[in-house]
């Protein structure tokens, strides 16, 4: 005998399968537009997904059937067996909405923040496609995907409708829900926990803007997952006015950044997206550093925006969201869980950053003899994997500048030992950055001169296409805050 969960499990599969064939026959006749019939599949399924469990009495069963099912659509996804757009792009997006809800079924401490979160991916991401669809005239495209203004208010206007309703739809979720001091049902008439959810709506609006390639559909409700549950929170005038200050400051620092040249439009927003983030999670404080690493960086990029030399093509130019992201993202990444190892790892990250993008502009600056880390012979001035004395010295100094500003940001004791060792492990990230340049970036040879280069030619000489200096940035940095936050909990909770 099937049980109740079965039950609801087999209704809504057939549901999205059944509404799956007919949109199909709709499309493929010609009665309706492919990317309508996308849309409608869309609500059906991550619906679906949002109303399972306020259904279900346990959700381990679908737990391990999402769990199951991720694998077979990666390789369908993968393999363009399945789920290609009309235009031939796989749909990612499928895959990385699967990962988010296995992620939210796992992780979150209360079903409400699953059920909300996948009804704004379902409900606002399809209402900004559609409405742009509709009757945009023109669009934008910062990360790739085309967007619109007006997609992107049907967005922010369909989420706030969502979390409205959510209150009255299942009362009892949020009356009862685990974790928040109050009866949220009186939080939620608060006006002031009004003004800090519509924060959180307009950051979701800019995430959703930045997402592309079905990226959003991991981000979207992740971010709603993380940004809604702290929102609800009991909150201070003061908290909310410094929230709603930073959006103003934010907005000023997009424009300023992009008339000067220093940030692209992507990269500009990315950064503003980033800084709201850590401003909601871990205060203003926690700000400074962030925003010390990209003022020093710009600054000592103008150094060498006109030098001749033989690294990517982004350099010189304004910082894109992939530069962005790479080298603070982990930052923000790790103020959303404020803790004395996660504060001690965000140092470590931007010390990484810093120290990095400090002696790759000096360097090129002084244009001193440079040696490839990994081979130990002359190298261009500016390839990857090179590293001189200038620049060299220069990383140290951009490792010892943000761990002495961070540690007076977080309130930590500034001993001499704390601040030493910080700063070497900042500069020894830098050093794994250059090793990672010099054996898995990708290395050009240009073919009328035969000298090496990281500008892609037709002739690849080393190293992956993949690999490009952005994913080297990001990886070194990773490998460099897991190895340090392995150490810091060893020692702190041995």
């Amino acid at each position: 005998m099937i049980n109740s969960d079965e039950g609801i499990l087999a209704i809504l599969g057939s549901a999205v399968f059944l509404l799956a064939v007919a949109t199909e026959m709709l499309s493929r006749r010609g009665i309706l537009p492919q990317w309508f019939c996308r849309k409608l599949l869309h609500i059906s399924a991550v619906g679906a997904c949002a109303i399972a469990p306020l259904w279900l009495q346990d959700l381990t069963v679908l737990r391990w059937m999402v769990a199951l099912v991720l694998p077979l659509l990666l390789y369908l996804v993968a393999t363009g067996r399945l789920f290609s757009e009309a235009n031939g792009r796989r749909s990612w997006g499928i895959v990385w909405f699967t990962v988010a809800y296995l992620l939210l079924l796992i992780f979150a401490k209360d079903r409400v923040f699953i059920i909300v979160p996948m009804a704004i991916l379902a409900l606002s991401d399809a209402a900004a496609a559609i409405v742009g669809q509709l009757f945009a005239r023109r669009f934008f495209q910062l990360t790739g995907d085309r967007k619109s203004l007006i997609g992107s208010f049907a967005f922010l206007v369909t989420t706030v409708i969502v979390i409205w309703a959510s209150q009255y739809i299942f009362p009892e979720r949020w009356i009862f829900m685990d974790g928040l001091p109050n009866m949220l049902k009186a939080n939620l008439a608060d006006h002031w926990v009004w003004a800090k959810v519509g924060f959180v709506v307009l950051l979701l609006t800019a995430i959703e803007a930045l997402g592309s390639n079905g990226f959003d559909n991991l981000l979207i409700p992740l971010a709603a997952a993380l940004l809604l549950p702290r929102s609800l929170h009991e909150s201070t005038n003061m908290d909310i006015a410094e929230l709603w200050i930073g959006v103003g400051v934010a907005l000023v620092f997009v424009w300023f950044t992009v008339r000067r040249k220093a940030l692209s439009w992507d990269g500009a927003i990315a950064a503003a997206v980033m800084g709201l983030w850590v401003l909601f999670f871990a205060g203003k404080y926690l700000l400074l550093p962030l925003i010390f690493f990209f003022v020093s960086s710009t600054l000592i990029g103008k150094l060498t925006k006109r030098q001749a030399i033989v690294s990517d093509t982004k350099h010189g130019k304004a910082r894109d969201y992939r530069q962005v992201l790479c080298n603070g993202g982990i930052y923000a990444v790790l103020s959303t869980f404020v803790s004395m190892p996660s504060e001690m790892a965000m140092i470590v990250s931007l010390a990484v950053s810093t120290a990095d993008t400090w002696a790759s502009e000096i360097g090129i600056y002084f244009r001193g003899r440079t040696y490839d880390i990994w081979r130990w012979r002359p190298t261009p001035v500016g390839l990857s994997g090179g590293i001189s004395w200038a620049g060299t010295l220069g990383g140290l100094a951009g490792a010892a500048a943000t761990t002495i500003v961070s540690f007076a940001s977080f309130g930590f004791e500034m001993t001499i030992v704390a601040v030493l060792a910080f700063t070497a492990v900042g500069f020894l990230g830098m050093l794994l950055d250059s090793v990672l340049g010099a054996t898995l970036q990708a290395r050009y040879r240009n073919e009328e001169t035969g000298a090496f280069t990281d500008i892609p030619t037709n002739i690849l000489h080393s190293g992956y296409p993949w690999m490009s200096n952005d994913a080297v940035n990001l990886l070194s940095n990773i490998l460099t805050v897991v190895a340090s936050f392995l150490l810091i909990w060893y020692f702190l909770f041995k």
